[in-house]
């Protein structure tokens, strides 16, 4: 798998453009970024900053969100949309992580596909994905981002296709909408917030 694969997989997830993204090995990922990021001319950054919860910021307005897989360094930037983004090495995942993230309500609206998909391990990993996509789009701490409406609820959003197991379309809201792809590698989703 390779940087410029991941990139040009998230870059087809929307026709918006409403961010950039940039990818890399993962050994050289942040330092690749803040040249690229420079170069760019949207921002110039000595380093990454983290917030109190060591969420990556940058300055001046602009919005991302890193994500990592074991050999591929990935980050969004928008400077008009919070985001939120997940990759996921398409590998199967036990339920139970997802039943452990998972709100009640969540839970009850996966429970009528799980004797269809127990087998379809990929179906869990997809659901992992969206919700870590939407808890780094939130802003705040971690048990603020829990707690949220948006968290708490964007499994619920999902149009699952009995056949498939997940959604491919973007899943829209009133206030954010989910992006996403999957391929043999990798799971993508991107979580884009409408207005800031």
């Amino acid at each position: 798998m390779q940087p410029e694969d991941i990139k040009s997989r998230i870059d087809r997830l929307t026709n918006e453009q409403s961010w950039t993204t940039y990818s890399y090995f993962l050994e050289k990922g942040e330092q690749d970024f803040r040249r690229d990021i420079d170069l760019d001319h949207l921002i110039n950054i000595p380093k990454i900053s983290r917030d109190q919860w060591g969420t990556p910021t940058l300055p001046r307005g602009y919005h991302m969100s890193v994500s990592h897989t074991k050999d591929i360094w990935c980050a969004v930037v928008s400077h008009r949309a919070r985001l939120g983004l997940d990759i996921e090495i398409n590998r199967p995942i036990d339920y139970r992580i997802v039943q452990r993230i998972a709100s009640n309500n969540e839970w009850a609206y996966l429970r009528q596909y799980t004797r269809q998909l127990s087998t379809r391990h990929h179906f869990w990993t997809w659901c992992f994905c969206v919700k870590e996509a939407v808890y780094k789009m939130l802003p705040g701490s971690p048990e603020s981002r829990i707690a949220d409406q948006n968290y708490q609820e964007c499994l619920l959003k999902c149009a699952i296709n009995n056949q498939r197991g997940y959604f491919l379309e973007p899943c829209h809201d009133d206030t954010y909408t989910l992006y996403g792809a999957f391929d043999r590698d990798c799971v993508y989703v991107v979580s884009a917030q409408k207005t800031i």
